[in-house]
């Protein structure tokens, strides 16, 4: 069986912009460059203890206002967003 090559950060990037609303709940809000931000949401979805995905979360708020985004926003966008990504998943 033939195994799968390693992919570089570059092309994750580029298979993630590809997923159409992905792409459009991050235009204008949030760099979809941000690793930290995907990190922390794809690891939420992993992890298994409450506390940990709850700290992930939090996570992701704190890097999604580091970015710029506003305050009353960042929530809705990181759940919005861990949505999509659970639907990836």
């Amino acid at each position: 069986m033939r195994q799968p090559q390693p992919i570089s950060v570059a092309e994750h990037r580029t298979r993630l912009l590809r997923v159409k609303r992905l792409a459009r709940v991050c235009s204008g809000r949030i760099a979809l460059s941000s690793e930290e931000v995907l990190a922390s949401l794809v690891g939420s979805l992993l992890v298994q203890a409450p506390i940990d995905r709850h700290n992930l979360l939090l996570k992701a708020v704190v890097e999604v206002l580091n970015v710029g985004v506003p305050p009353d926003k960042a929530e809705d966008l990181v759940i919005e967003l861990r949505s999509i990504l659970e639907q990836l998943l």
